[in-house]
């Protein structure tokens, strides 16, 4: 890992090649890499979440956003690697509130031995290690896990970046099989695929309606909802 900074950035990198994370250094808070916003469109659907798990730490980004702004949402983090944690604390401003809570731990040991009642209301799934997609995680058994602590509105969205055409196809069908709505949407001029999958069916006609909603959700989350959701609908027509 190497991690450095440029202007007025921090950069954490996998095997020098790999950007796993970039900071703004006079706003910590703000999601800079496009993926990360994309997986934060699910406040579009659930805009007050009570409860968020996140799998997969990285440097942080994901919980500095959730914790700034939805300061009264319960946030659990699992990453396997206290080297990751560590990392995040001491150079990435990782969140110590009390509505966060890290776990060092695998994410399907995590749920598997879960023993709370309450569910979550969105499930964030950004597991790689230097290879890509994790396979222990990204796999039918753990997204049918993923579905089982999800409360009956919730949302299991995924990063589904990968450099392999048929490893994308084989996680999006699982994800068919265990989900009954699905929705995936492309960042522009990246290889991340972001999915969104729901108990429920979900169509065009969950964008219908209200106009003004992605301009309350912009002015409220400091996230282009406009372009985002017209970016989901094209893709998904």
């Amino acid at each position: 890992m190497e991690i450095f900074d440029r202007e007025n950035f921090r950069y954490l990198y996998f095997n020098t090649k790999f950007l796993q994370s970039k900071m703004a250094l006079d706003a910590p808070h703000l999601l800079v890499l496009p993926y990360t916003r994309y997986m934060m469109l699910s406040l579009m659907f659930l805009p007050d979440p009570k409860r968020i798990l996140l799998i997969g730490l990285g440097a942080g980004s994901l919980v500095r956003y959730i914790s700034t702004m939805l300061p009264d949402c319960r946030i659990d983090a699992v990453d396997h690697s206290q080297e990751i944690i560590d990392l995040a604390r001491t150079y990435f401003n990782l969140p110590e509130t009390d509505n966060v809570t890290i776990h060092c731990r695998g994410g399907v040991p995590f749920l598997e031995n879960r023993d709370e009642e309450e569910p979550y209301d969105i499930i964030l799934l950004d597991a790689f290690d230097e290879l890509g997609i994790a396979d222990v995680i990204y796999n039918r058994d753990f997204f049918t896990t993923c579905r089982n602590h999800l409360s009956e509105g919730g949302i299991l969205c995924s990063n589904l970046w990968s450099g392999s055409t048929s490893e994308l196809t084989r996680v999006t069908r699982e994800l068919a099989e265990c989900f009954t709505g699905n929705l995936t949407c492309p960042v522009a001029n990246r290889g991340n695929v972001i999915s969104y999958s729901f108990k429920h069916e979900i169509g065009l006609n969950a964008f219908a309606g209200d106009n003004k909603k992605p301009e309350r959700l912009q002015a409220r989350f400091e996230l282009d909802f406009g372009d985002m959701k017209q970016r989901l609908i094209r893709h998904n027509l």
